[in-house]
């Protein structure tokens, strides 16, 4: 991705939908720190060939999941139904 989308992204997350959305869902505000968070990462590595580039964007990612899984999910939460 490039820098420009990435900063697209961070803006669309506090434009009026995903707000609402979170509102509803959650009842708070959206947080949009990752979608800031990738934008300040493209900015800050915006010196490293395309190629170095994507390599590190796929490892930043791949961390990214990887922390995800890690952490308490919806199934944490709610039992399965048994039907």
């Amino acid at each position: 991705p490039t820098c420009l989308s990435l900063f697209d992204a961070y803006l669309s997350c506090y434009t009026l939908r995903p707000q609402l959305l979170s509102i509803y869902r959650y009842a708070e505000y959206k947080k949009c720190d990752r979608p800031w968070d990738d934008f300040k990462w493209c900015f800050f590595n915006n010196k490293l060939d395309d190629e170095q580039k994507l390599k590190a964007w796929i490892e930043r990612r791949a961390d990214w999941w990887a922390r995800r899984r890690l952490n308490r999910s919806s199934e944490d939460v709610w039992d399965a139904r048994e039907d």
